[in-house]
């Protein structure tokens, strides 16, 4: 049997996506998270957690991830 993973969506998930929604770069996030001091906030890691998000939503992208987010609730 394969393993079945379960990602939690917290809230740094919530806000990457409520930037991503209002039209924010993954580098303009990553400019907010600093001057907010919202951590991590490293350009990479960002985009390593919207891709995941995306994996874990099955979304092919990040207007489909926000969608998806939204059609779910989460945002």
């Amino acid at each position: 049997m394969g393993a079945i993973s379960y990602y939690q969506i917290n809230d740094y998930d919530i806000d990457l996506l409520l930037l991503l929604s209002q039209g924010y770069t993954q580098e303009q996030i990553a400019s907010n998270f600093k001057s907010q001091q919202i951590t991590p906030n490293g350009l990479r890691t960002i985009e390593k957690r919207i891709n995941r998000l995306k994996e874990e939503l099955k979304a092919k992208n990040n207007p489909q991830l926000v969608a998806t987010a939204k059609d779910m609730g989460i945002i």
